[in-house]
């Protein structure tokens, strides 16, 4: 053997030792833990998280040399400020799945919305865009196809953040993309993707690749992973949810619009916006209900907000404070999540409850973890150990993700040379060993199914695994896996076991506070109360770390439509407004100007994108893009038309009707807004038709930003 392979065999040896003890010391642990002071009485840090002296597992160091009032100090910094790494992983989790979702979504109208034959070709952003901090790495092609591959490295990027594999990366060109995306065409953008990127920015400070993640399996440092951290990044992302809650109360409450009649959520079951559920509450749903609603999701914004922070910071009986703040905590994360599915299930918002959702998983207290690894199943997995043949890496790398993503730290993970009985049980049947607490030993993929019956979060898929051809399935796959190792492990050479770092540098941390104390001062600006610096200013809007929350500020008490007066090669007048917004060959319906049948958001728009899109394109500040709508209108017909079905002219046409709050609404006689007028071919010479624009009414220019 070779110096350099005995001294990788060395280093897999101490991994694999590493692993042996931790896993020793886990099991005693937890044993203790659950059943009383039996054993030593010490709960390691993978089994107690917020129980443990803060000193001892959450980064603030030892307390031995400190005088008493910095220990205390350091301890309420932690207990208020300090996150859980499973807390931490469940919220990256849940913005993987919100990204991965709005790419998705976008898939279909990458052509309409960021290519040179769509709405925005590069040519107009460069004239349009005189920011110099402004950039857009999708600006490097104008095709569909390069769209679609951006869309697709943003997917792949997405589910290395998911699954937690080389997290820090995958977060920092996650945001970095996806940022890139959204100052393509910022008018198809809304709260939802701000948000996002907030979270995502916030997440490449903080170590939620330490749980359930491919980097937390492989972590060769595991044995002495904290459970806790606290920095300036965990208190950012502490803040983020009750600032954007917080920040969004105050602009209603010096809105006039919402009080005194408080009818503002009646007003936003708009048709515009409003979903076939969200069509029938307002149909049943009355005024006093409204107005109950009304106070109710302004006084969720303001209350939540306290009770993510306020209880820690008033109390000083350290143990008190620590379960006061995981109940109020739990408290706000259930109002929160409830006025966030209420939007989900009413209105057509896009992605923003599912991201709002995930970050306020925050919330979520690591007592809350601790009592679920210690019930039922996760108990019993402390006795629980998962044993690989000892000279197959890829076996080891396997059952340590097993061990991750599926059970508590608990459970431990050995070489089979660890146990010789066992041993020669994996080289006379190649396969896995796992033993239960109770010396039961399960092979192949009956071992898949005894650590899916003892996880946490898994067990009620031991019903599907035991089903006659599911677990046939399984069992030949293992089979084929076990007799073609050296194939398989080809796809786990990039997993490479190394040590994960869990804290930020001081550097790092000094950039996330100067964003955290900027926080106010980009509400203030937002909200007008404020003037910022013209350099500030672009460096907000180009980076898009700005604090702007102004969700259904002013209540819409307008219901439009909009309609396109489309006149066809020979003459054929039709709505080409079939589409409701995107242009394909079956546009075109019969011309009327009576309102969409269904009173919901699908009737009036492709998408809520398209809806973004198109309530700023028929709003005064956005004139220009009217122009790119046409010619992208024309562009895509005339693509899809030949002969007497093409395009020749057409007119963007804007239905105002007023509305009486859950009375439905009534037209205006006479209010028909003509927006744009469009010559496919050139306007005739003998063409002198007016042209003239009417403004949208206010109350539409100050429409909610979802």
């Amino acid at each position: 053997m070779s110096a350099g392979s005995g001294e990788q065999g060395s280093e897999d040896e101490r991994v694999e030792l590493d692993d042996l003890e931790s896993g020793r010391s886990d099991a005693r642990a937890a044993r203790s833990a659950v059943h009383g002071p039996g054993g030593d009485g010490a709960v390691p840090a993978d089994v107690q998280s917020i129980g443990s002296p803060g000193g001892e597992h959450s980064g603030t160091g030892e307390a031995g040399d400190r005088p008493r009032w910095s220990s205390a100090l350091l301890a309420w910094v932690d207990d208020v400020f300090g996150l859980d790494l499973r807390t931490l992983a469940l919220v990256r989790i849940g913005l993987a799945v919100a990204l991965l979702g709005s790419l998705a979504s976008l898939w279909m109208d990458a052509g309409a919305f960021y290519t040179d034959a769509g709405i925005l070709p590069r040519q107009a952003w460069l004239e349009r865009s005189s920011n110099p901090w402004m950039f857009s790495l999708h600006l490097l092609g104008g095709q569909a196809g390069w769209m679609h591959v951006m869309l697709a490295v943003q997917a792949v990027l997405g589910g290395m953040l998911l699954v937690g594999w080389r997290t820090r990366w995958a977060t920092v060109l996650s945001w970095l993309l996806y940022l890139s995306l959204v100052n393509r065409n910022a008018m198809v953008s809304q709260a939802g993707d701000s948000l996002l990127l907030l979270m995502l920015l916030w997440g490449v400070f903080v170590p939620w690749g330490g749980r359930f993640s491919v980097d937390a399996a492989l972590d060769t440092r595991r044995a002495r992973r904290p459970v806790r951290v606290v920095s300036v990044a965990t208190l950012a992302l502490l803040l983020q949810m009750p600032l954007t809650y917080a920040f969004s109360a105050v602009v209603k409450l010096g809105n006039p619009s919402w009080w005194p009649d408080l009818l503002a959520v009646g007003y936003a079951l708009h048709p515009e916006f409003v979903t076939p559920l969200g069509r029938w509450v307002s149909s049943v749903l009355p005024l006093a209900a409204v107005r109950g609603l009304t106070l109710f999701t302004v006084g969720v914004e303001l209350l939540a907000p306290a009770l993510v922070l306020l209880p820690g910071m008033l109390l000083l009986d350290r143990e008190r404070r620590r379960w006061v703040l995981a109940g109020s905590r739990l408290l706000a994360l259930g109002l929160l999540t409830l006025l966030q599915f209420g939007l989900l299930v009413t209105l057509q918002v896009g992605w923003f409850p599912v991201v709002s959702t995930a970050a306020l998983l925050v919330c979520v207290d690591g007592r809350w973890w601790d009592r679920l690894a210690l019930r039922g199943a996760a108990r019993r997995a402390a006795g629980l150990t998962l044993y690989h043949d000892a000279d197959c890496g890829f076996c080891r790398k396997g059952t340590q993700l097993l061990r991750e993503f599926l059970l508590p730290a608990v459970a431990g993970v050995r070489p089979s040379t660890a146990d010789p009985e066992v041993d020669a049980l994996v080289q006379r049947e190649w396969s896995w060993v796992v033993e239960d607490a109770d010396g039961a030993r399960h092979l192949r993929f009956d071992g898949i199914v005894a650590v899916v019956r003892h996880s946490p979060w898994a067990w009620w898929l031991v019903p599907v695994l035991l089903w006659r051809p599911v677990h046939w399935l399984g069992d030949r796959a293992y089979r084929l896996v076990a007799d073609n190792r050296g194939f398989f492990a080809r796809f786990t050479e990039p997993l490479v076991e190394r040590p994960y770092p869990v804290r930020t540098p001081v550097v790092l941390q000094g950039v996330v506070l100067l964003l955290v104390l900027y926080a106010p001062f980009s509400f203030a600006w937002g909200i007008d109360a404020l003037r910022l610096p013209e350099p500030v200013r672009q460096v907000q809007t180009a980076f898009r770390f700005g604090q702007s929350w102004k969700m259904f500020r002013t209540p819409v008490k307008w219901e439009s439509h909009l309609v396109i007066d489309a006149t066809l090669s020979d003459g054929r007048r039709v709505d080409l407004y079939g589409g409701r917004g995107r242009i394909d060959a079956g546009s075109a319906k019969a011309l009327t100007w009576s309102p969409p049948e269904r009173g919901e958001a699908r009737a009036h728009w492709a998408s809520y994108r398209w809806r973004r899109y198109l309530t700023s394109y028929r709003n005064r500040d956005h004139r220009e893009a009217r122009l790119h709508y046409g010619r992208y209108v024309c562009r895509r017909w005339n693509g899809l038309h030949e002969g007497e079905d093409r395009l020749d002219r057409f007119r963007v046409y804007r239905v105002v009707m007023r509305r009486d709050v859950l009375g439905g609404a009534r037209e205006v006689e006479g209010d028909r807004q003509l927006l744009w007028r469009h010559w496919c071919f050139g306007r005739p010479a003998d063409d002198d038709e007016p042209g003239r624009m009417r403004e949208a009414p206010e109350e539409e220019s100050s429409a909610e930003s979802t």
